[in-house]
């Protein structure tokens, strides 16, 4: 279940992220949205791993990891597509 709320979190990363960044223009819909889950289930597996995340999936700081990832995963693809 948790993996579903990640995978749900980063298609919305991914969606807000291709609709705000003017630096994604470029980029596909299809691969926004892959960064985006890609990075949530990353920050999502992170939080796990450590010990943050609880077993309620909807939580502040589940949801706060989930999008910290995906944000970090898109945030690192784009400062590595300029170069």
């Amino acid at each position: 279940m948790e993996v579903l709320a990640w995978v749900l979190v980063g298609i919305i990363v991914g969606i807000i992220a291709k609709l705000m960044l003017k630096d994604y223009a470029d980029v596909s819909w299809f691969l926004a949205v892959m960064l985006g889950i890609t990075g949530a289930v990353v920050g999502g597996f992170v939080s796990a791993t450590i010990g943050l995340a609880t077993n309620d999936v909807w939580e502040f700081v589940s949801i706060g990891t989930t999008i910290a990832g995906a944000v970090g995963v898109l945030l690192i693809h784009q400062i590595f597509e300029k170069y």
